[in-house]
């Protein structure tokens, strides 16, 4: 029969912090052991990450050559189910709860770590939350370091990494004061590359919508282009009147009679100017016009007045020539 003594220390074991663990990260979640974590790194770091999940990195030892520790305690993204691949976005608002099972204090932070260069990786940017004492040996446990919140690194900060899943993790490492002991814990995130592609596609849709829309208009208003219309201002012919009578000489013959001598009267010549009706004609202006689309073709006022007075002065010309031929005959008549 065992006895109470014999129990004392394996009761002492239990208690020491390699056995119980220290912290574990509980949501979202984290890398977990597989078989070709198993390969990678031997049996007994395979069995230590099994049995302690939330252990630090030191019990693990001894390592087969070529596992890296450093980096999320050596799991590998090919032991991952894809449901735990977390797609996230640049400056994308984040959190991690940790469960602090063992306080014991000491630096930590957290980071978002390119797992594609080899070795413990490279940090992108700088730390996205650090921490001087986590999960103190006294008083209560913080409020923002059991529910961590953290800010993913912007677009330029990023480039073009992280954008096929296992290539980027975000990673917790604490350690203790004396860091003796070094605790790592993974998420896998995967930019939303898609989405990014998918928004390309829109705009690019977009832009091609606009320059054929562009050249439809381009072609309607070629289409529709005003025609050239030729506006022509005509002066209206004007006839000058048919005043082109010329009485060169008007005789009279007188009859014969026979107590009086013969008396032959010459009227006397007169020579009537035709009149020289001058009617300017207006210049015609020809003016181009493209109207678009509404034509207006100016309308020509012809000066009537000016019309009548040149058919008036013609009148009184004729008047007076018809009248030196009355008068001529009337002579005639009264010396005959």
């Amino acid at each position: 029969m065992v006895s109470l003594l014999a129990l004392v220390p394996l009761l002492a074991l239990a208690q020491l912090p390699g056995v119980l663990g220290h912290a574990l990260v509980t949501s979202p979640a984290i890398r977990a052991p597989g078989p070709a974590f198993q390969e990678a790194c031997g049996t007994t770091s395979f069995n230590a990450v099994t049995n302690i999940p939330d252990g630090h990195i030191e019990e693990q030892e001894p390592v087969t050559p070529g596992c890296e520790l450093t980096l999320c305690r050596g799991m590998l993204f090919e032991d991952q189910p894809s449901t735990n691949v977390l797609k996230v976005k640049p400056l994308q608002k984040m959190q991690m709860a940790v469960d602090c099972t063992i306080p014991h204090g000491g630096p930590a932070n957290v980071s978002l770590v390119d797992t594609t260069v080899g070795g413990a990786g490279e940090i992108v940017g700088s730390f996205l939350k650090t921490f001087d004492d986590f999960c103190p040996t006294t008083g209560a446990i913080p409020a923002d370091q059991s529910t961590l919140q953290y800010t993913l690194p912007d677009a330029a900060t990023i480039g073009t990494k992280c954008r096929r899943p296992g290539e980027c993790v975000v990673q917790l490492f604490w350690a203790t004061p004396g860091l003796d002991q070094n605790y790592y814990y993974c998420v896998d995130v995967v930019m939303a590359a898609a989405k990014r592609a998918s928004a390309t596609k829109k705009i690019t849709a977009a832009t091609k919508k606009a320059t054929a829309t562009k050249k439809v208009v381009a072609s309607k208003k070629a289409t529709l282009a005003a025609p050239t219309i030729t506006r022509a201002v005509l002066a209206p012919t004007l006839k000058a009147p048919a005043v082109a009578k010329k009485l060169t000489s008007v005789r009279v013959a007188a009859k014969p009679v026979q107590t009086p001598p013969a008396v032959v009267v010459e009227a006397p010549v007169v020579d009537v100017e035709e009149p020289v009706v001058d009617v300017e004609e207006p210049a015609v202006d020809v003016e181009e016009t493209t109207v678009e689309p509404v034509v207006d073709v100016e309308e020509t006022t012809v000066d009537e007045a000016a019309l009548e007075r040149r058919y008036a002065n013609a009148g009184v010309r004729e008047t007076v020539l018809n009248g030196w031929i009355v008068l001529s005959l009337i002579l005639g008549f009264v010396l005959y």
